[in-house]
């Protein structure tokens, strides 16, 4: 007997339209989490890398302490899989945390001192780089002018 429309348990009660997509209402978790802007030109996974990291800065994530999981974290920023997946290899990469399958994500030893903010990471590549310009241009003109 098929069932009404009425009958049935309706599973995205929870959930609301916003932009043609469904998002999560917010959960009690969602309060520390920052969503995902889509308009920052600058990419999901990223962005979610970088509030992990500030909580591991913060010590809201302690060493040890699990990460929350690829649906917890696909829920509380409202991202898909792939984007929580990438999160959580960015700060594998990083050496902040470590995943064993199954298990999840663990925040490793010393990982609050090495969570530097990835705008200090860029400005720190952009000195590095303008000093390394200004080397490699002395060593040309001397090269130039052996005298």
């Amino acid at each position: 007997m098929p069932h009404s429309a009425s009958s049935v348990p309706r599973r995205s009660a929870a959930r609301h339209a916003v932009r043609g997509r469904v998002a999560n209402v917010p959960s009690p978790r969602k309060e520390l989490c920052a969503l995902a802007d889509w308009t920052r030109g600058e990419p999901a996974y990223l962005q979610v890398a970088e509030d992990l990291r500030q909580k591991i800065r913060g010590g809201q994530l302690q060493p040890g302490e699990q990460l929350p999981s690829y649906s917890a974290l696909m829920r509380d920023y409202d991202v898909s899989i792939t984007v929580a997946r990438s999160a959580v290899g960015e700060l594998r990469a990083e050496g902040l945390v470590s995943t064993h399958q199954g298990k999840g994500a663990f925040v490793l030893e010393g990982a609050s001192e090495a969570a530097v903010p990835r705008d200090a990471v860029i400005a720190s590549l952009r000195r590095d780089l303008d000093a390394l310009t200004a080397r490699v241009a002395r060593l040309e003109s001397e090269r130039a002018d052996p005298s």
